[in-house]
């Protein structure tokens, strides 16, 4: 699963084009997913990627204060239990 904090519009035709298979979270409007994971900053949310094992525990993370900073989707892939 991913959430996004972009409007639906802007989201779906970036998951449409990319070929995303999995569910999509829409939070626009909405920082408690952002608060309850403790990457909501402000107006913001912090770039950051959560590994979720089947237990419902964060395996792995991965939260950036800055914006440019995003993480490889090979670390990613090697932090999925």
């Amino acid at each position: 699963m991913a959430i996004s904090v972009d409007d639906l519009t802007g989201a779906d035709n970036i998951a449409s084009r990319v070929g995303i298979t999995f569910p999509v979270l829409y939070t626009s409007g909405d920082s408690s997913v952002m608060e309850a994971y403790d990457v909501y900053s402000g107006s913001l949310a912090i770039p950051s990627v959560f590994v979720i094992n089947p237990q419902g525990e964060i395996a792995w993370q991965f939260i950036s204060p800055n914006y440019t900073q995003r993480v490889l989707p090979e670390r990613v892939l090697k932090n999925i239990p």
